[in-house]
């Protein structure tokens, strides 16, 4: 697991689940927003019940995620794949990202907070950072 997951993870666990939701609501108020002209069919994430929207660029092979959604609680997912994917290699996207989140969700409970429409979202939104920063 990488240090920012880890790091996460750490300060998730203190939470309650009110505690969680309110951070993830502040995640949500950090994430800058894209600008207009990248939320397009190419970064919109098919299957969320928000107008939701991430960008991966590469440079160097590294990762470099960028988000938007109409919905606070979805910016808040999108700003934690943002900490643990910048900076991050192909590799480890393809090699080691979804296993990771998976374990997070389920050791923050995150699984448990979310509504089975936002948990099919973050779905999406992994099979999309995969499916873009293969490309």
């Amino acid at each position: 697991m990488n240090s920012e997951l880890k790091e996460l993870e750490e300060e998730m666990l203190l939470l309650n689940e009110q505690e969680r939701f309110e951070y993830i609501i502040d995640l949500g108020k950090e994430l800058k927003k894209i600008p207009n002209s990248e939320k397009n069919e190419k970064n919109k994430i098919s299957g969320c019940t928000s107008e939701a929207y991430i960008k991966i660029e590469k440079s160097n092979n590294k990762i470099d995620l960028q988000g938007d959604a109409d919905s606070i609680i979805v910016k808040g997912y999108i700003n934690i794949l943002k900490k643990i994917l910048n900076n991050k290699t192909q590799e480890y996207v393809e090699n080691e990202f979804e296993n990771d989140i998976k374990k997070f969700i389920e050791k923050t409970k995150l699984n448990l907070d979310m509504l089975p429409s936002r948990a099919n979202a973050f779905g999406n939104m992994i099979k999309h950072i995969k499916d873009k920063s293969a490309n």
